[in-house]
C-alpha cells in the first residue's frame, strides 16, 4: 500500500472537525430558537399581566365602593372630625387589611392618612388632581392607580363618598406591591420579575448581585437614551416591545408593562419588567441535544478509530524502524543502519536517514576539531588577558608607590644620619641615663631602617615594570646554588630541609643575575615563613618545548582558595607579622615578566604551596 494511501489516517481529524462544527451549528440554531420562543412567551406574558393587572384593579375599586358605602364613614367624612374620622378609619381598615388608607373632604383636605395601618401626619397630601378616579401623590410620583409613597408602590383605588347627589368626600385604598407579587408573577409567568420607579429599582425577583447589575444597566440605558421612558418602553405606546439587554454579562430579553405615571404631571413612570436568561434558556434546551449528540460522537470516533487501526498497521513497524535508527544516531551511534520492508517511501527515507547519519558523523568529527581549538584559543586568550591586567596592575602600583617612596626617601634618609650621629655622641655605657638614652636611639634607628628597606621595596616594584635590565647569559642552577647557599643556615635554624633535583644539561637563558637571585630569594623567604615549624623546600629544574623551568615548592600552612589569584598583587599579604608588607611577590612577578618568562602558583592548605618558573631558552 502507497503511502498517500495511508492519508486515510486523518479521517479522524476531520470528523472531529465536522462534529465541532455540526456542534456550533445546532447551538446557534437553538439559540435561535430560543430568542423566538422568549419573544413569543414574554409577549404572551405581556397580556396576561394586563388582564391579571387589569382584575386585581377592579378588585380594589369594588373593594373601595363597599368601604365607601359605609353610613358610619359617611357621617364621620360630613362631620369632618379628624379623631372621629381616625377612628373609624382604623376600625374599617381591618376588615380590607389595605396598606393605604385616605379620605378626603369634598375641599380635598385630607381627613386620615393610615399608611400600612398606623396613623401618618408627617407629610401633608395636596388636593386630588382632576381628570379621573384616581388620587395622586403630589408629593412623591402617582398615576391613575399606582402611588409611589416612601419608595414603596401602592396599587390604589379611589371611590366617591356620597349622599345622594352630594359628593361629601373621596375615599381612597392602597395595597403595597412586594416582593411575594412579584414572585407570584414570575412563577406564572416563568420569568423574572423588576418593579421600577423611573430609572431606578423597587424590587425584583433577582439575587442582590443581579438586581445591582440591572440597576446599573438601567440607569447607563437611561442617560443614553435620554430618558428613562426611551428605554423601559421602546415600543409603542401599548407596551409589549422585547428588548435585548446585558446584565452582569448575561444576555437577556425583556419587556415592560406600564403600572401607571402616565397622567399629565407625572414625573415617573411606575412599570413591571418581565426578563427571561437567554444563556440559561439556551443551555436547558442543549442538555438533552448535547448527551445525544456526545453518544453520538463516541459512536463515531470508535469506528474511525478502527479504520485508523487497520490503515495504521502498514506504516506503523516501518515508522518504529526509522524511530530506532534516530534514536541510534542520538546516542552516537552514527554506524547504524535502518532496516526497512518493500515500502518505496519508506525504504528512500531510510536512505536518506543514513546518508544524513554519514553527513551528521563528519560534522560532529569536524565540530570536535574546531571546539578543541578553540578551547585552546580561550585557553591562550584567558592567560594572556589575566597576565595584561597583572602586568598593568603591577606597572600602576609601581609608578604610584615609586612617587610615594621618592618623597618619604630623603627625609628617611636624613633622619637616619641623624640617629646614627647621636648614637656616635653618646658611647658612656658607665652613665644610666645615657645608656637609656642610647637605647632609644637604637629602636629609632631600627624603625627607620625598616621604613627606608619598605620604601626601597616600594622602588623595586617600579623598577621591575619600568625600568629597563641589562641582559647576559645566566645558568639558573648557579643562581639556585648561589641563593641556597647563603640562605641554608638561616633554613637550618629553622630546621628546613632542602632537596635540590637540578638537570645538569640545563639551557641559559638570557637575563639579570641579580634580579633572578632577588626572584629565588623573595620565593625562599615565603617558603620560610610558610613553614614556622620547620618543612622541606625543594627546587627542581627542568627543560621542556624550549622553556626552561624551576619549581620552588615548601610543604607549609598552604595558600586559601579566595587568596590564590590575590598572591602576585602589591601590598596584598597573610602574614600577621610586621615584615610583610605584601611587595616581595609583586616584585618576583614584575622580573620573571622582564625576563619574557611566566610564573604560576598551585596551593593546598595546610599540605604547602609550589610556584613554577618558565624562561624562554637563550636562542
Amino acid at each position: 500500500m502507497k503511502f498517500r494511501n495511508k492519508i486515510l489516517l486523518a479521517i479522524w481529524g476531520v470528523v472531529l472537525v465536522l462534529l465541532f462544527m455540526t456542534f456550533f451549528v445546532v447551538r446557534y440554531w437553538t439559540e435561535v430558537q430560543v430568542k423566538e420562543r422568549s419573544i413569543g412567551s414574554l409577549q404572551s406574558n405581556y397580556t396576561t399581566l394586563r388582564e391579571l393587572t387589569s382584575l386585581r384593579s377592579a378588585e380594589i375599586a369594588k373593594s373601595c365602593e363597599i368601604v365607601a358605602e359605609t353610613p358610619r364613614l359617611k357621617a364621620v367624612v360630613e362631620l369632618r372630625d379628624p379623631n372621629t374620622a381616625t377612628q373609624l378609619a382604623q376600625e374599617l381598615n381591618k376588615s380590607v387589611a389595605s396598606d393605604l388608607f385616605l379620605v378626603r373632604d369634598a375641599h380635598g383636605r385630607m381627613l386620615v392618612r393610615l399608611v400600612e395601618g398606623k396613623l401618618d401626619t408627617l407629610r401633608a397630601m395636596p388636593p386630588p388632581m382632576p381628570g379621573g378616579p384616581a388620587m395622586r401623590e403630589g408629593e412623591d410620583h402617582s398615576s391613575a392607580d399606582v402611588l409611589l409613597l416612601n419608595d414603596a408602590v401602592y396599587r390604589c383605588a379611589t371611590a366617591p363618598i356620597a349622599v345622594g347627589p352630594d359628593i361629601l368626600g373621596t375615599l381612597t385604598l392602597g395595597f403595597r406591591i412586594e416582593k411575594g407579587d412579584l414572585e407570584a408573577i414570575s412563577s406564572m409567568t416563568n420569568s423574572d420579575v423588576v418593579l421600577i420607579s423611573g430609572d431606578s429599582t423597587v424590587c425584583s425577583t433577582f439575587p442582590r448581585d443581579v438586581e445591582t447589575g440591572f440597576g446599573e444597566w438601567l440607569r447607563s440605558a437611561s442617560r443614553g437614551a435620554g430618558s428613562p421612558d426611551a428605554i423601559t418602553h421602546p415600543g409603542p405606546p401599548g407596551g409589549g416591545a422585547v428588548i435585548n439587554m446585558t446584565i452582569n454579562q448575561d444576555r437577556y430579553l425583556g419587556t415592560s408593562f406600564l403600572l401607571g405615571g402616565e397622567h399629565p404631571g407625572a414625573s415617573r413612570r411606575i412599570r413591571f419588567i418581565l426578563l427571561k436568561p437567554i444563556e440559561r434558556e439556551v443551555q436547558a434546551a442543549l442538555k438533552p441535544v448535547f448527551n445525544s449528540f456526545l453518544i453520538l460522537s463516541i459512536l463515531v470516533l470508535l469506528v474511525t478509530a478502527g479504520i485508523g487501526y487497520v490503515i495504521s498497521q502498514g506504516i506503523t513497524r516501518p515508522i518504529a524502524a526509522l524511530v530506532q535508527g534516530t534514536t541510534e544516531i542520538s546516542r552516537g551511534n552514527y554506524d547504524y543502519v535502518i532496516e526497512v520492508g518493500r515500502d518505496a517511501e519508506i525504504r528512500y527515507l531510510a536512505e536518506k536517514f543514513s546518508e544524513m547519519s554519514d553527513s551528521l558523523k563528519d560534522k560532529m568529527r569536524q565540530l570536535a576539531e574546531r571546539n578543541e581549538e578553540l578551547e585552546q584559543a580561550l585557553g591562550q586568550l584567558k592567560a594572556m588577558q589575566a597576565e595584561l591586567v597583572k602586568s598593568e596592575r603591577l606597572a600602576a602600583t609601581g609608578k604610584l608607590t615609586a612617587q610615594i617612596a621618592h618623597e618619604i626617601n630623603n627625609p628617611v634618609h636624613n633622619i637616619q644620619s641623624c640617629l646614627q650621629t647621636l648614637l656616635k655622641r653618646t658611647s658612656d655605657p658607665a652613665d644610666p641615663a645615657v645608656r637609656e638614652r642610647r637605647e632609644l636611639l637604637e629602636v629609632a634607628l631600627e624603625e627607620v631602617t625598616r621604613l627606608a628597606r619598605l620604601t626601597r621595596q616600594m622602588l623595586d616594584v617600579y623598577r621591575t615594570s619600568a625600568v629597563p635590565i641589562e641582559r647576559v647569559p645566566v645558568c639558573l642552577n648557579d643562581v639556585i646554588q648561589e641563593v641556597v647557599t647563603t640562605s641554608s643556615e638561616a633554613l637550618r635554624r629553622q630546621r628546613i630541609d632542602i632537596r635540590l633535583v637540578l638537570l645538569p644539561t640545563l639551557p641559559r637563558i638570557e637575563g639579570s643575575k641579580d634580579k633572578l637571585k632577588q626572584v629565588l630569594l623573595n620565593l625562599f623567604l615565603n617558603a620560610q615563613d610558610a613553614m614556622p615549624d620547620g618543612g622541606t623546600l625543594a627546587i627542581e629544574t627542568d627543560q621542556q618545548d624550549g622553556n626552561v623551568f624551576v619549581h620552588v615548592a615548601d610543604s607549609g600552612v598552604g595558600i586559601p582558595p579566595e587568596n590564590i589569584q590575590r598572591v602576585f598583587d602589591a601590598f596584598f599579604t597573610t602574614k600577621s607579622t610586621v615584615s610583610g608588607v605584601g611587595l616581595g611577590l609583586a616584585v618576583t612577578y614584575g622580573i620573571v615578566r622582564q625576563h619574557g618568562g611566566n610564573i604560576s602558583v598551585r596551593s593546598a592548605v595546610g599540605k604547602g604551596t609550589k610556584f613554577s618558573l618558565s624562561f624562554p631558552v637563550l636562542s
